[in-house]
């Protein structure tokens, strides 16, 4: 390591930037844009790499003047893009924060996976020397093994044409697998290959070892009258067999919920899954406290005297009706239609309030405040 950049070579060091290959590859322009105000500087004359012997000491390099800043292990079309990317010009004053902010920002764009700098002496001034290793390309990816849950299209694993970063893969690898454990494949797991790395770039291939399914198998439901749990059993997100996983656990839960609140039965719902069985099924226990059914209390609607009275016959709802959610939800969107239907773009407030010991649903209409 030189002495002149030691400290940010060993900054990099612990992003892990140099455990890795340092075979250069081709690669895509780094994006232009970030820092450079005027044309991007060139290059003057042959940039020959200084030995170690000719390296400035940092503290020999501080407000020296930048002669040339030279780039080197990426190919001639992509140099003029980084000397953009660079806060450091020729003709600056070196310091050394301007210089690792480059470093960093280098490192962060995720094209590189190890650069380091040299400062060399140029009369009263120095040339700086960017030595940088390009990630390898993804050249082909292939998957094996996703036949119950397809990759997702928009966050592939492994997109060709994209520099292989192996945090990236891991975490995509690892977003994968919680996507089948929440469909309830508990056992899945995500294994990524990589080939041998080549100026070509390199190859990857993603196995999907799916297992087996997690079932709904006994189910308990306590606090519901036979006539509720009745209608609970018939739903198909809770019959025995069915997939359990996070989302359809999700789904039974809320169809549940639907079940109750549309005959105005309101309160506290838990469905907790138990630990898996041998047979890949797993218990559920339902617990009910819910109580109904409520009616609608109070509804009051101040909006504007002109309009309140038709936006009441919007809602279709008065004192003593059973409070559905299915119909004060329907009623809610007439009122909102009414009211635009008016020629009306200020919003409301519509809020519905409950009071679980008098089983009672209060309607609040008025305009938002601001």
């Amino acid at each position: 390591m030189n002495r002149a950049l030691g400290a940010f070579a060993l900054s990099l060091v612990a992003l892990g930037g140099c455990k890795e290959a340092a075979t250069p590859v081709r690669a895509s322009a780094v994006p232009v844009g970030a820092v450079a105000n005027g044309p991007a500087p060139t290059v003057p004359g042959p940039c020959a790499l200084p030995n170690e012997a000719e390296a400035l000491a940092p503290e020999d390099a501080t407000d020296r003047p930048i002669r040339a800043i030279c780039i080197h292990g990426v190919p001639a079309t992509m140099k003029q893009d980084v000397l953009a990317y660079l806060r450091e010009k020729p003709g600056h004053l070196y310091r050394a924060s301007n210089l690792s902010s480059d470093v960093r920002a280098l490192y962060d764009s995720g094209f590189f996976r190890w650069v380091t700098v040299t400062a060399a002496p140029a009369g009263t001034g120095l040339d700086l020397h960017f030595e940088l290793t390009p990630r390898p390309v993804i050249r082909a990816a292939t998957i094996e093994g996703a036949d119950r849950i397809a990759p997702d299209p928009e966050q592939p694993i492994a997109k060709v044409g994209a520099f292989y970063s192996k945090a990236t893969m891991t975490a995509s690898a690892r977003a994968l697998r919680e996507r089948y454990v929440a469909e309830g494949f508990d056992e899945a797991a995500v294994e990524t290959t990589v080939s041998p790395e080549t100026p070509a770039g390199v190859d990857v291939h993603v196995t999907v070892k799916e297992g087996t399914r997690t079932t709904v198998g006994a189910l308990a439901i306590a606090g519901a009258s036979p006539a509720f749990e009745a209608a609970i059993r018939k739903l198909p997100e809770l019959a025995s067999g069915a997939p359990l996983g996070a989302k359809p656990l999700g789904e039974a839960y809320q169809r549940v919920e639907q079940l109750f609140a549309d005959r105005a039965y309101y309160g506290r719902i838990d469905l907790e899954r138990g630990a898996r069985g041998p047979d890949g099924s797993a218990p559920l226990t339902l617990t009910i406290d819910a109580r109904g059914p409520f009616r609608v209390g109070k509804v009051a609607i101040a909006v504007d005297p002109a309009l309140d009275r038709d936006l009441a016959k919007a809602l279709q709802m008065k004192s003593g009706d059973v409070a559905e959610r299915a119909r004060i939800r329907a009623g809610i969107e007439r009122v909102k239609d009414t009211f635009r239907a008016r020629g009306r773009s200020e919003s409301l407030t519509i809020e519905p309030t409950m009071d679980p010991s008098r089983k009672i649903v209060d309607l609040t209409i008025e305009l938002e405040r601001p």
